[in-house]
């Protein structure tokens, strides 16, 4: 995984239609280097990249998404809410984005929905599309349901997984031990310094969402996150850029001062005495 991850949140969905092919295509060319999306399963198990669990803000129609095949599904269209320009975008599946970044480094952050709707059988289908596609290695899995990242944990040791919630979590590095999971993806109103330091203490990454206001986003790269997650790659990306070369600067020269040290140590230290031969 990159040193930094900067996830596109359903894509560059500030300047189009979220969960779309438009909106992923969008961040890339923003420079993100991590695309969010939400994954659900149609009618007859095809995993799907779409938020609600409900038809009608985001996409023509009505009724549960789960009560509509996939042939259903994609007639349907994902982008005139947002703008004239986008009438006609398709909801995509997870196959699809898959497919756009197969050639890439991006990093891809599947969120799991879960928590409203059952879903029997997504952390299957997804983690086998996944490794089709050899993405599993470079994607991180999540979910606000612990039932739903148990079960990854158990049919997928190898997967990567991360702890999303919203609110207040008490330690939250006491869950992600428990499920072998190295990341935190917690709201950004949660993070302070101490929450960063603790969680590195722990082995964890950090990366909080949505983070779409320049000096909140500078503010926590000061305090050592490991990421952001926004629905503005592009803007967050420039406002951040400056703060990160100043803080790698910054950790190379804490690092070579700590290597000088210890080569003085080194040279310090009294010879070893050779003992004598023996016959």
């Amino acid at each position: 995984m990159p040193p930094f991850l900067l996830y596109a949140h359903r894509g560059a969905s500030r300047h189009a239609p979220e969960n779309t092919l438009a909106a992923f295509r969008r961040a890339i060319a923003d420079g993100a280097n991590g695309l969010e999306l939400d994954v659900q399963l149609s009618k007859d198990g095809v995993p799907i990249v779409l938020h609600d669990e409900w038809l009608g803000r985001t996409v023509s129609g009505r009724g549960w998404v789960r009560d509509h095949t996939w042939d259903e599904l994609a007639r349907l269209d994902a982008g005139a809410w947002f703008s004239p320009a986008y009438s006609g975008e398709p909801i995509p599946t997870l196959e699809d984005v898959c497919r756009l970044v197969a050639d890439t480094d991006l990093v891809l952050n599947v969120e799991l929905k879960t928590q409203l709707v059952p879903q029997p059988g997504i952390e299957e289908r997804v983690t086998a599309l996944l490794r089709r596609y050899a993405l599993l290695p470079r994607t991180v899995i999540s979910s606000f349901s612990i039932a739903t990242l148990q079960t990854v944990r158990r049919i997928a040791p190898d997967a990567t997984i991360a702890v999303l919630y919203w609110g207040e979590l008490h330690r939250p590095w006491r869950l992600a031990a428990a499920l072998g999971a190295p990341y935190l993806h917690p709201p950004e109103a949660a993070v302070t310094p101490r929450y960063v330091k603790e969680a590195h203490r722990c082995g964890l990454r950090v990366v909080p969402y949505t983070v779409n206001n320049p000096a909140v986003a500078k503010r926590l790269v000061a305090w050592g996150v490991d990421g952001l997650i926004t629905d503005d790659p592009g803007r967050i990306r420039r406002a951040i850029g400056p703060l990160r070369k100043a803080n790698a600067a910054a950790t190379r020269r804490a690092r070579n001062r700590l290597l000088r040290k210890r080569r003085r140590k080194s040279d310090n230290r009294p010879p070893t005495e050779t003992p004598p031969a023996t016959s």
